[in-house]
This record gives C-alpha cells, sequence and structure tokens, in this order.
C-alpha cells in the first residue's frame, strides 16, 4: 500500500495541461488529475485540488478511474473558491471508489448528477448540487436538489449531519436494508421506501 499524499492540481482554465504539481502546472481535465493519483492510496491520500473553475462535457456519463480520492476547492491554507461546472445534459459523473467532495462548488444541469454507487460518498462544505445517488453517502453540509440513496445490489447507508435537501429519495429491493440517521441538516421532502 502507497504511503505518499499524492496531490494533483486541477484548472480547467489553463491553456494545456501541465504535470499537476502546482497550481501554475495544473493539469486541465478531471480525467486527467485521476490518471495522475496512485491507485493503492486510501482517499485522504489521493487529492485533487480544483484551483481553477472547471468544465466538465455531461452529454453523456463521464466515468472516472477506480481510484479512492477527496476533490476539493482549499488546500493548506488556500481556499481557490473554485467549481466544477458541467454542461446541461443527461450525464453525470460516475465515481467508482470511495470519494470526498468538500470545498467545492458546482454548476451542473438539473438533469445531471453526481454518482458513487457500491462505495462511499462523503460530501463537506459543497455549494449547491442538483442531484447526488449512491448507496453509502454521508452529508455534512451544502444544498442539494436530490439526493437518491439506493441499494439494489445490497444494504445501503445514507448519514445527513448537516446541509439542506429539497428531495430526499429512498429505495431498495426487499431483500436489503437501507440504513437512514439523520442527525442534523434540513430536508423538505421524502419520498420512497420499499
Amino acid at each position: 500500500m502507497a504511503d505518499a499524499i499524492r496531490v494533483v492540481y486541477l484548472n480547467g482554465s489553463v491553456e494545456s495541461s501541465g504535470n499537476g504539481t502546482t497550481p501554475e502546472m495544473a493539469v486541465k481535465t478531471l480525467g486527467e488529475a485521476y490518471s495522475l493519483l496512485d491507485a493503492d492510496n486510501a482517499m485522504a491520500q489521493n487529492i485533487i485540488v480544483v484551483c481553477g473553475d472547471t468544465a466538465i462535457d455531461l452529454s453523456s456519463t463521464v466515468t472516472l478511474p477506480a481510484k479512492e480520492a477527496t476533490i476539493t476547492g482549499a488546500y493548506g491554507d488556500t481556499d481557490y473558491e473554485a467549481s466544477l461546472a458541467g454542461s446541461d445534459g443527461n450525464g453525470k459523473i460516475s465515481l467508482q471508489a470511495d470519494t470526498t467532495i468538500e470545498n467545492l462548488n458546482f454548476s451542473f444541469g438539473n438533469a445531471s448528477q453526481l454518482e458513487n454507487k457500491n462505495h462511499k460518498l462523503i460530501l463537506k462544505h459543497t455549494g449547491s448540487t442538483p442531484t447526488v445517488a449512491g448507496s453509502d453517502i454521508e452529508v455534512y453540509s451544502g444544498t442539494y436538489v436530490n439526493v437518491y440513496a439506493d441499494a439494489p445490489d445490497g444494504d445501503a447507508t445514507l448519514r445527513i449531519y448537516g446541509g439542506t435537501i429539497s428531495n430526499l429519495a429512498i429505495s431498495s429491493n426487499s431483500m436489503n436494508k437501507l440504513n437512514i440517521l439523520i442527525a442534523g441538516g434540513t430536508i423538505t421532502n421524502v419520498y420512497g421506501g420499499r
């Protein structure tokens, strides 16, 4: 297992990609940032720092490699106040491993979503996000139009410690459990069940 922390800087506003080692040498795309992460690192050791606004084409699904990661808009003493912006389409960002997203703003089209099925997704200090879906979600803060907790292939867990959720939808088949903890935050509507 790798020990070193791998930090990759991402800035979609740069003219061309660098090696990702500093904000001045940032890579241009989220895919490039993931390609530089260590496959053996835990999510706290693989850090993508979004140091400039970055657009993602969501006209179709963007599937990222199965590498645990923390994606953040702040690192060290610097808050880059950056955002990930997606085109207005039916696509989604499909995460394939445990992921933490923190200190980051999102600007996605209403039909687009951030999905992490069968892996942990931790959301801290995010701006407004249209839709989040997964089977193991922790929400600490942020504003979400839709949060879908889904257990199609096994048990699911949803933990809400803070934030604002307009629509919480839960579903599972009759053989799987959906564990929910609500310890804070605001939820306007709850839908679903077995």
